[in-house]
């Protein structure tokens, strides 16, 4: 998506600095140079394209982020709201046929554990990228 908006940031800059956009600008009526005329008509049809599709991709790339944001935290929900997250350890030692269940449920929440906090930091990311983005367009 970087490299696409960077094309597009190359095509208007070209636009803007070519020699028929960048000479003195013709208002209608073009009586005085019509090839100029035309020039800057295709440039500014350029341009304006050009910014047509940037906010197109820049709305996609938020909706984007958002539908991931929303589908980690429903991840962390999902883990949270399974009860082997819960459960308390048992004593083993009064217990014992209980020790290899235990075992297991504790391998269990250190995979979930290990799984939020993987989520957590995508979280953090996504918000980093959209206050990036926030002082971007300042």
């Amino acid at each position: 998506m970087e490299a696409t908006k960077k094309l597009i940031w190359r095509m208007i800059n070209e636009a803007e600095l070519s020699h028929g956009y960048a000479s003195a600008r013709v208002e209608p009526p073009y009586d005085d140079d019509p090839v100029l005329a035309v020039a800057q008509a295709a440039a500014d049809a350029t341009i304006e394209t050009a910014g047509k599709i940037l906010n197109s991709l820049k709305a996609e790339e938020e909706e984007t982020i958002g539908e991931l944001e929303k589908f980690v935290k429903g991840e962390i929900a999902e883990i949270e709201a399974d009860e082997r997250y819960h459960y308390e350890p048992a004593d083993v030692f009064s217990n014992a046929p209980l020790a290899f269940i235990q075992m297991r449920i504790a391998l269990i929440q250190m995979r979930m554990d290990g799984s939020i906090h993987a989520y957590k930091s995508m979280l953090e990311k996504i918000k980093n990228l959209k206050e990036g983005e926030k002082d971007a367009d300042k």
